[in-house]
């Protein structure tokens, strides 16, 4: 298999995990497009932010500009042996290269909403939902928004078995790959 896979799905449902165990196991190099977000900040404003920093401090509209110039940047430097775990609203972004499913085969990783809200919620709400009055309602109708984008947008689906551990669903992700791939 020689294309880059691009892992899309909900915030928190293990991109960066998956992604990271892939590249190991297929002996790649891992991008998280959060990290390029992160160092396309900080070069252009001499300041080291954080995506959720970025987000609150600029707001969403230049946040999602952002994240289409960091894709850009993956697509003019793509080698077609990475794995490149995108942020969780990136495939819904209307700033997005139109072009950038040329990026390689893309994998939704589907998640159960509820325990993807445990995890967000135990690690701190994001902006978009910090401020609402029901994060949980808001992060149903933005989770049942998005799953449009990402359906339409996969050329495969995978579905994590979020009572599994990391490595579980990792080795099933793997052989997924291996015969759909």
């Amino acid at each position: 298999m020689s294309k880059t896979i691009v892992l899309t799905g909900m915030k928190h449902c293990g991109k960066s995990t998956q992604g990271r165990m892939l590249a190991e196991k297929l002996h790649r190099n891992f991008i998280d497009a959060d990290d390029v977000i992160e160092q396309i900040y900080a070069r252009k404003h001499n300041e080291k932010l954080s995506c959720r920093e970025i987000f609150r401090k600029h707001g969403e509209t230049f946040f999602r500009k952002l994240e289409a110039e960091a894709v850009q940047f993956m697509m003019d430097n793509n080698d077609n042996q990475q794995i490149i775990a995108f942020g969780g609203g990136a495939v819904a972004n209307p700033f997005m290269p139109e072009n950038w499913r040329s990026l390689g085969v893309v994998v939704y990783l589907a998640a159960n909403p509820l325990v993807l809200y445990q995890r967000i919620e135990g690690r701190g709400l994001p902006p978009y939902l910090a401020s609402e009055p029901e994060p949980y309602k808001k992060f149903l109708e933005i989770t049942a928004e998005r799953e449009k984008s990402f359906t339409a947008t996969a050329d495969k689906i995978f579905q994590l078995n979020m009572q599994d551990s990391a490595g579980d669903n990792n080795t099933e992700l793997m052989k997924f790959i291996a015969t759909e791939i």
